[in-house]
């Protein structure tokens, strides 16, 4: 349960992050639209943004994740044989015992989901950057 609090708030705060930075930086993208930039090539920009933040984060995440599992988890090998042992034998006895390492068979459905809602909050983005009216941000009409 704690696992999966963290993992959600950690990916809600991530996808906020990321809108907020577009929202934030929404008139940029209106004046690169206004200097003749096409919505196309201001919704590339956002997406090779995003997509670099997207895919560094996943990436940094999974490898640090692993080595953080290869090299805490064998040292977590827990028996109920060491009440009677010394601190040698019990190091002994972990150094001995094979730790074997389990990977759940829906982590890649978990990546998967992960993936498809960092896809989803992309096509929002993309949405409120080019859905803006040009005239209407940068205030052309009160003028």
């Amino acid at each position: 349960m704690g696992t999966a609090t963290a993992f959600l708030v950690a990916l809600v705060g991530g996808v906020l992050a990321s809108w907020l930075s577009a929202r934030s930086r929404q008139i940029s993208y209106i004046t690169l639209q206004a200097l003749g930039a096409s919505s196309r090539q201001t919704s590339d920009i956002l997406i090779w943004e995003q997509g670099i933040v997207y895919i560094t984060g996943l990436l940094l995440g999974a490898c640090f994740g692993t080595l953080l599992i290869v090299s805490v988890i064998p040292s977590l090998t827990f028996t109920d044989l060491n009440s009677n042992l010394s601190n040698e034998q019990f190091f002994a006895l972990q150094s001995l015992l094979s730790t074997q390492i389990i990977v759940p068979p829906w982590i890649p459905l978990v990546l998967l989901t992960l993936v498809g809602i960092y896809i989803l909050a992309l096509i929002i983005m993309v949405r409120v950057v080019t859905g803006s009216a040009i005239g209407k941000k940068l205030r052309l009409v009160e003028d």
